[in-house]
């Protein structure tokens, strides 16, 4: 595997997504304005159609900083967004920080982007991620099986070889962890910058999968639920999706009270296996043309 032309100080583009979280944003905005020892980078926003008040409140402080801002016509959800904003990027490296994501080292970004350039192969590096004081990453010799959404940084080359986020397979949630698999599966390295400290102010969802039966926390879990279905169907053999961690996930979902909307995440895979089985054939034709290119050492 080739690495395209190594450029000292690569420009970094940082794509933050936006959804009535002006305020959040804002002070997300200026850590990393006010910390951030790299040079040089860009910041691109992205709004996913905030209400109106919502979007005055962030594009007034965006133009007294000189950042652009995209306003989507309608919540596309974040991996439309990341994707949207990874395309009109100048970067040679791209970043996707969370607005609710807090920079707490002035080199969180040199190292990443340091640990890039020293390392061979490498396809993305994820920051090291905090929740209430305490790093929420686990690695082995600090390389990742799975990305972290939160903060990553990946090379325009291992986007444009391993494709955007599969919005389309995997809607809201789970296209990150699908992104990691397709990237290894190329022979990537996905590694854990351990020094670029960040803190996480959370979501709606925190220690586990635990449910209050109420309105959108069920959606958004049965989302997140069946994000994790298709991951497995879409990349796994058959025995590897029958693994101990699925029992224990039925376990788990019956214990904490959900078991009913894990079965029914199942079932509605299940039920769409036409189309996974057309979209695994297609993932592996994929795989198997940038492992070519790769090997070819030819990479635009």
């Amino acid at each position: 595997m080739v690495k395209q032309e190594i450029i000292k100080n690569p420009l970094v583009s940082i794509v933050m997504i936006n959804y009535n979280t002006a305020k959040v944003t804002i002070e997300a905005l200026k850590t990393i304005l006010k910390v951030t020892s790299y040079d040089p980078y860009e910041i691109i926003i992205i709004d996913n159609a905030s209400e109106q008040a919502d979007q005055f409140i962030l594009k007034d402080f965006l133009q007294s900083e000189s950042i652009p801002i995209y306003c989507m016509d309608e919540n596309t959800g974040w991996s439309i967004g990341v994707n949207y904003g990874f395309s009109i990027a100048k970067g040679d490296l791209l970043l996707t920080i969370n607005s609710d994501i807090m920079v707490l080292e002035k080199e969180w970004l040199s190292k990443m982007v340091g640990l890039y350039l020293s390392v061979d192969h490498v396809g993305a590096v994820n920051a090291n991620i905090y929740e209430d004081g305490k790093s929420i990453i686990s690695a082995k010799d600090n390389e990742l099986k799975i990305l972290h959404g939160a903060c990553y940084l990946c090379s325009s080359e291992a986007w444009n070889l391993v494709g955007e986020l599969d919005y389309k397979n995997f809607g809201f949630y789970g296209t990150e962890n699908d992104w990691s698999y397709r990237a290894t599966s190329l022979g990537y390295k996905l590694l854990l910058s351990e020094k670029s400290k960040v803190n996480h102010l959370g979501s709606q969802v925190r220690g586990g999968l635990s449910v209050q039966k109420t309105g959108k926390t069920v959606q958004f879990l049965r989302m997140r639920l069946e994000g994790r279905v298709r991951f497995r169907a879409y990349n796994f053999k058959l025995r590897d999706c029958l693994s101990k961690q699925v029992l224990f996930e039925f376990k788990d979902a019956f214990n904490n009270g959900y078991l009913t909307i894990l079965i029914f995440s199942y079932l509605r895979v299940l039920a769409n296996m036409k189309n996974v089985y057309q979209a695994r054939k297609q993932r592996h034709l994929n795989t198997k043309r940038g492992i070519k290119i790769l090997e070819s050492g030819i990479i635009n």
